[in-house]
């Protein structure tokens, strides 16, 4: 019962979290010291019921929330966070957790490309584009940059799903971005920052 009371208060938190974020008007510096916060201050720490909670219901209230009315540049900024997490030393039974709740769910649930429609509509995140977030996947996965083998694993697992859901073997970030709403390039943090972000210290089980 008090479990049920703490996931119910998380997910009270995460909207209100959102909810500031729309407020702002998708303010660009609002929006990263909120990611900021809540990579470093939730994401990073343990024991693991809370960043679990978090993953599963990230996408659900981040469409109820904007209504579904982010575009791909703001989406790619608000899974930031877990794009960190997702290439740095976190334990791959995280990872795998973000794997299954964040990207791939978007392409089962909440994806409205013209090549998929969204299972529900009304939780569609439909001005995001699969093959922006495909790109950067790829992006982040082929980086030069110092990554766990488990960490880049993952990230090509998530690439091929979102290669067979986007009938596209390869795109560029800026040849995404081209084909979906006008960015806003100081939203989304440079790939290099990613994976250099502080995240990238082991954190324990």
């Amino acid at each position: 019962y008090r479990a049920n009371k703490l996931y119910i208060l998380i997910r009270v938190m995460l909207r209100e979290m959102f909810v500031m974020i729309v407020d702002s008007g998708y303010d660009k510096d609002v929006i990263q010291e909120t990611m900021n916060c809540l990579e470093n201050e939730v994401l990073t720490k343990t024991p693991n019921g809370v960043r679990y909670h978090i993953a599963d219901i990230y996408l659900e209230e981040m469409g109820n929330t904007t209504n579904g009315k982010v575009n791909s540049t703001k989406f790619i900024a608000f899974i930031q966070p877990f794009l960190i997490m997702m290439s740095s030393k976190q334990d791959a039974i995280y990872q795998d957790r973000i794997m299954k709740r964040v990207f791939l769910e978007f392409l089962s649930e909440f994806a409205c490309d013209k090549e998929k429609s969204a299972k529900n509509s009304n939780k569609a995140l439909k001005k995001v584009s699969s093959k922006v977030i495909q790109a950067i996947i790829f992006e982040l996965a082929s980086s030069s940059s110092v990554m766990p083998d488990h960490s880049r694993k993952r990230l090509y697992m998530i690439h091929k799903e979102y290669q067979k859901a986007t009938g596209v073997n390869h795109i560029t970030v800026s040849e995404a971005l081209g084909s979906a709403t006008a960015p806003e390039p100081k939203a989304v943090k440079p790939i290099k920052a990613i994976v250099e972000s502080p995240a990238s210290t082991p954190v324990a089980v």
